[in-house]
């Protein structure tokens, strides 16, 4: 087979390389050094020889927006809060006006933080934010147990390895009823409860209930 003169396409980075029948394929190579160790990435770009198409990918790379150069979050909150609406039996236990309460929250975090890790959030995050939405107390106090909620979720149905819920002991703006704080043989009792008592506990505890004292 005769090979055909190489296209006349030529940018930082750009390589054209001979692949046979399949004729001049381009390339996006760049060098980098990892760990004191030279090493080259390169991504096929599929321009299907399209010029535009063609420019649209290389400059994708150069940003690093190239769907290969993404790296993609585990423990996501979406894939939390899906595991979560999905949940037939946890949901059973819930009434209609709880899950309409936690639906807008919800549905913020999708939007916000949808795509990003739950370990993405750190204690000193959440406080700021919660403190940022003052003006709005109730609507934040309720974003603050959701967050809280999806956590031990994660933690106690899916198994995440997340660490401490970062939501855990952070006083809400609203009037809270306060209570007896949980003896030590109840909370050490957890351990050994049923599945789901220990989910709900857990929440309770995330978000302080379990931790003041009774109003008189």
């Amino acid at each position: 087979m005769t090979r055909p003169p190489k296209p006349k396409i030529s940018k930082p980075h750009l390589k054209w390389v001979w692949k046979g029948k399949r004729g001049w394929r381009p390339y996006h190579r760049v060098t980098l050094r990892e760990g004191g160790t030279l090493k080259e990435r390169a991504i096929q770009l599929e321009w299907k020889g399209d010029p535009q198409e063609l420019d649209r990918l290389y400059w994708a790379c150069e940003a690093g927006r190239h769907s290969n150069q993404i790296v993609r979050s585990r423990y996501t909150w979406r894939e939390c809060i899906e595991a979560w609406r999905s949940d037939k039996q946890f949901q059973s236990k819930l009434a209609s006006s709880t899950k309409k309460s936690y639906r807008p929250p919800m549905e913020s975090i999708l939007e916000n933080n949808g795509t990003k890790s739950l370990k993405s959030i750190s204690r000193q995050d959440l406080r700021a934010a919660h403190q940022s939405l003052a003006d709005t107390p109730k609507k934040t106090d309720r974003l603050l147990q959701t967050v809280s909620l999806l956590w031990n979720f994660a933690a106690l149905e899916l198994d995440w390895p997340l660490g401490e819920n970062p939501a855990k002991g952070i006083k809400h703006f609203g009037k809270q009823r306060e209570f007896e704080p949980w003896p030590e043989w109840m909370v050490a009792a957890l351990d050994e409860a049923p599945f789901r008592v220990k989910v709900l506990a857990n929440l309770i505890l995330g978000t302080g209930q379990g931790q003041g004292r009774l109003s008189r």
